[in-house]
């Protein structure tokens, strides 16, 4: 929000209350449990990494003409503190998370890889970060099932929100240093859209994730990755999906981002009403080999 209202106004005032949030993240003294408690220690990197380095990534991206060298040098410092270094001490161990082919390995890489899109020439070594992402990102594309089923439970599906996040934090990158078309779009492309049709099967009125394994019966979806592969794939359906299971980020339990929203969403696709174009029920025999059946 802060930063959004910089953006607009370029009243620093905004800036300075952003800037203050950032510190007081970095200070052990304020927080200090910032990493992921119930992990053994010898994971040097997990989880709270990603959290805490792809979210920052907006803050240094967006505010980087409004920060003075101190406060650049502050977030680059707390930053290699509190993720890089751990994360290059997990990649120099060979630490077996940041291999599974699962939700661990394309958040720790992915929110990773972002933070050095997003730093660029500021830190010497982004173009690492990069370089150590983008293979495993696309080897994960092998875990969808025959139909592009998940390989693991509903509520964990939200995880793809950090592919969705990568690939379209690569594109502008990739545009800039004349590696790819401005027009190509991963995200728009299989598994991603035939995923999310999976996901409409296991997705319960009101657009609550079906509990399923571990997962909770009155936990509610968080779409919010949607509207990319929605907008990518000019895929009305998505955006019917989306835009009718909206929740906040208090109901998705803070797994809604509404500053991604804001870019991704393109109201010039049509949103198609699911009735007529899907069946109503589907067995999924890959993967987790789930069964669903709705009346409407």
């Amino acid at each position: 929000m802060w930063l959004l209202a910089c953006l607009i106004s370029e009243d620093r005032r905004y800036r300075d209350v952003a800037v203050a949030q950032i510190e007081a993240m970095f200070d052990p003294q304020l927080w200090p449990n910032w990493r992921d408690a119930g992990h053994p220690d010898k994971q040097t990197c997990h989880l709270r990494h990603d959290q805490l380095s792809g979210d920052l990534e907006f803050d240094y991206d967006w505010l980087h003409a409004f920060l003075s060298e101190t406060q650049r040098q502050m977030i680059l410092e707390g930053l290699d503190r509190v993720a890089t270094e751990p994360y290059f001490q997990s990649v120099h161990e060979e630490q077996p998370q940041l291999d599974w082919l699962n939700n661990v390995m394309i958040m720790i890489r992915g929110g990773l890889s972002i933070a050095g899109l997003a730093l660029g020439d500021d830190h010497p070594q982004s173009g690492e970060l990069i370089s150590l992402a983008t293979k495993k990102m696309q080897q994960y594309w092998t875990v969808y099932g025959p139909e592009r089923s998940y390989n693991e439970t509903i509520s964990y599906a939200v995880s793809v929100m950090d592919l969705v996040r990568y690939f379209e934090a690569l594109r502008p990158w990739s545009v800039v240093h004349q590696q790819s078309d401005p027009q190509q779009r991963i995200v728009g492309k299989s598994p991603l859209p035939e995923f999310c049709r999976w996901l409409m099967y296991f997705t319960l009125p009101p657009g609550r994730e079906a509990a399923l394994d571990d997962g909770d019966a009155e936990q509610r979806c968080s779409l919010y990755y949607v509207p990319a592969i929605a907008s990518a794939s000019r895929d009305g359906i998505l955006q019917w999906y989306y835009l009718n299971n909206l929740h906040t980020a208090e109901e998705t339990n803070l797994r809604r981002r509404y500053s991604h929203e804001l870019l991704w969403y393109d109201p010039t696709v049509e949103p198609v009403d699911l009735e007529g174009h899907l069946p109503h029920g589907h067995a999924f025999r890959g993967n987790n080999m789930c069964v669903s059946s709705h009346t409407d």
